[in-house]
């Protein structure tokens, strides 16, 4: 039973009532044509479906009261007559016309139409009721008014000209007094002439307004070029291939916020000699205050002043103190960067590394089955000509692991505006080793448990995040089984 009531109860709350229904009908009535989409015609369109609408109910209701009380009683001087009764049956169904016509794609047909509907309702009240050339001023000046309305100069100035002309045939009907249509003649170009000043004024504004628009498409595709050759730019920047240094396994991820990232990161080797395991791996992250052309540009100077420094200086403290110098001289006060440069010895599996502002990388030592941070302070490089660089050092032996990463890691934040933090980086740091054996892994689950975080919330920074892995013999052997394992599922291909 009271299941019943519910359904029944909901089912009334459903109905949309009387009121509802005779407001959505009107509103639906007063609606312009979906196809068209220029604003400016469409805010016209809307106009005339209103005052079209709204004049046609209003002359059929008044032509049903003036027939009837012109039926009773067609000598009353309370009633029109028949002619000033059939003269609102044409306004009104020119207004019914009018109201179609605009509710086509061509609307302007339906402004002439109510145009020439004003002229004959007016006009043929006036000419019916000639008690003064007043009332023949406002019926020829009306239409002009409405003119400057829904249509443009050159519409009307013609309508102001059919004005004078049907005011110089009809003036001198109206009286046999030639100062008195004069004077009505005279008011009729006063007022006309005043119109299209008007008309020409909006002209000019809607001109104007169509030029920055215009300006404003323009710069907008300006923005969008310069932040698609910003994209370009700065994925060129990035390595299109990991390089292949022996004992180390690497894994890079970067995605920007935007169009354009403010993010990068390099990978390259330093041969000394021709012996390949005698040589050094360059590890850079970096983030680029500021998005667009200006922090590609910064990236492209950044990366090459780091790359050419690194070929001349073992040192990562003295590679930055020169980049720094570069930067400063070089881009605008507002831009800086953070980075975090390192150097490992592939021979030796000692990691040099300084730090311009950069969050600290975190180091797993597999030995002692502990996470550190690579700490090494500095300010960001382009902030201070004479800024030092203080180098630290770590060794990396089988197992180990490190992980580099820029602050819009740190900076995700949920739909309830939490930020994600460095304690739930550090502490997905060290979930990530037992969560995935390999390299890849590993930062595809520090991805993975932002994302998770995140549920959804675009990322408002870039995120770049490098990992660099000493496998052990056991790594090894486990990262076989997992590519022949796949060989397996795919039917001998693994993709890369």
């Amino acid at each position: 039973m009271s299941g019943d009531g519910h359904s029944l109860t909901s089912t009334r709350k459903a109905r949309p009532s009387l009121l509802a229904r005779a407001v959505s009908t009107a509103v639906g009535l007063a609606t312009p044509n979906p196809e068209i989409t220029n604003p400016e015609l469409r805010r016209r369109a809307r106009l005339l479906v209103t005052l079209a609408l709204n004049l046609a109910v209003l002359l059929s209701f008044s032509a049903v009261l003036s027939t009837t009380t012109t039926s009773i009683d067609p000598d009353s001087p309370y009633t029109l007559g028949w002619r000033g009764t059939a003269v609102i049956y044409v306004a009104a169904i020119g207004f019914w016309i009018s109201w179609a016509l605009s509710r086509s794609s061509h609307p302007l047909r339906g402004a002439w139409a109510s145009i020439t509907t004003i002229y004959v309702f007016l006009t043929g009240f006036s000419l019916l009721y000639p008690d003064s050339a007043d009332s023949l001023v406002v019926a020829l000046a009306m239409p002009v008014l409405a003119g400057t309305i829904f249509l443009d100069v050159r519409g009307t100035l013609r309508l102001a000209a059919l004005s004078l002309i049907l005011g110089a045939a009809y003036f001198p009907l109206l009286s046999d007094d030639p100062l008195s249509w004069i004077y009505g003649f005279a008011i009729l170009i006063a007022v006309s002439g005043l119109t299209v000043f008007l008309s020409l004024m909006r002209e000019d504004d809607l001109s104007q307004l169509a030029r920055l628009a215009e300006f404003e498409r323009a710069g907008a595709e300006r923005l969008r070029n310069e932040a698609e050759l910003a994209r370009t730019v700065q994925l060129a920047m990035l390595p299109a291939t990991l390089p292949e240094a022996v004992g180390v396994e690497l894994a890079a991820y970067s995605e920007p916020a935007k169009e354009a990232s403010g993010d990068f990161y390099d990978l390259f080797l330093v041969e000394h000699g021709t012996d390949p395991t005698r040589g050094s791996l360059v590890v850079v992250v970096a983030d680029v205050a500021g998005k667009g052309m200006a922090s590609a540009l910064v990236v492209s100077a950044a990366r090459t002043a780091m790359r050419s420094e690194a070929e001349r200086e073992a040192s990562p403290g003295r590679v930055l103190e020169r980049v720094n110098r570069l930067l400063y001289a070089s881009i605008p006060d507002r831009l800086f960067l953070t980075v975090f440069f390192g150097v490992l010895d592939l021979a030796t599996g000692d990691l040099c590394f300084a730090s311009g502002g950069h969050p600290h990388p975190h180091h797993w030592k597999h030995a002692e089955r502990e996470l550190v941070d690579l700490q090494s302070d500095g300010l960001p490089l382009g902030l201070v000509e004479d800024a030092e660089y203080v180098q630290a050092r770590a060794v990396l032996e089988p197992g180990d692991f490190v992980v580099a990463y820029t602050d819009g890691l740190v900076e995700a934040f949920n739909e309830s505006r939490e930020l994600y933090g460095f304690e739930r980086v550090r502490m997905d740091a060290q979930s990530c080793i037992g969560g995935a054996p390999t390299t890849d892994g590993r930062v595809e689950f520090l991805v993975a448990a932002m994302e998770r975080f995140a549920a959804g919330v675009p990322p408002e920074d870039d995120v770049t995040i490098v990992g660099l892995a000493i496998p052990t013999m056991g790594d090894i052997d486990l990262r076989d089984e997992l590519e022949a394992s796949k060989r397996a599922a795919t039917g001998g291909t693994v993709s890369a």
